[in-house]
């Protein structure tokens, strides 16, 4: 984003990540993940996830990578027909309580 001009916006939110390539932004609350385009000041995508994310991150223009305690998701959030996130791999067991921040 090459912009100066800040967007102040209310949300209850517990964590936020911007896309680095786009002007979109992803929420999370609770178990609820959204995605917004911010230019067009529209939402692209949501999912309500069956376990708690511990870890996110955007691994390109479209997609959010998602570590939950067990599993890695991958969700590609582009368009009106995003897809739900994506099972990639399972966490090893040894790892379940590992702390990941």
């Amino acid at each position: 984003l090459h912009t100066s001009s800040v967007d102040k916006r209310p949300m209850a939110a517990e964590s936020a990540i911007m896309n680095p390539w786009h002007p979109y932004l992803a929420l999370r609350a609770g178990l609820t993940l959204q995605v917004f385009n911010m230019e067009l000041k529209s939402r692209m995508a949501s999912f309500q996830m069956t376990e708690a994310v511990k870890y996110w991150h955007w691994i390109s223009d479209t997609t959010v990578a998602m570590v939950t305690e067990k599993t890695v998701f991958h969700w590609d959030c582009a368009g009106a027909g995003s897809k739900d996130p994506q099972r990639i791999f399972e966490v090893a067991a040894e790892l379940h309580q590992a702390q990941w921040y």
